[in-house]
């Protein structure tokens, strides 16, 4: 079995300038995703983020909650997908789950 992390590091290094993935906003190509990703999982590492932990990512549907899920997966941690429009108050309840890392973005 391959995890999705070293998935795409092979694709990337097979045809790095190849489209991944688009948004709204961009097109990143196979080496600008992974980049991210590895990116992402660094600073997910320096909050303390390791493997079997729950990432909780409420970032609406773009390259950066691609990113920011890959770069959970390559730490071994599990991304937790909330909605990025959850309102404050269920927003203050979710700091009650039990995850290690919360990512919020607006759009």
């Amino acid at each position: 079995m391959v995890s999705y992390a070293a998935w795409l590091a092979r694709l990337a290094g097979e045809a790095p300038d190849r489209p991944a993935v688009t948004d709204d906003e961009r097109t990143l190509t196979r080496y600008e995703l992974e980049d991210l990703a590895g990116r992402t999982a660094r600073a997910f590492a320096a909050c303390g983020v390791q493997a079997g932990d729950r990432v909780t990512i409420a970032l609406p549907n773009t390259a950066a909650f691609l990113a920011a899920a890959i770069g959970c997966w390559k730490l071994g941690a599990t991304p937790q997908p909330v909605s990025w429009r959850l309102p404050r108050r269920q927003r203050t309840a979710g700091r009650r789950w039990p995850t290690r890392c919360l990512i919020r973005g607006r759009r």
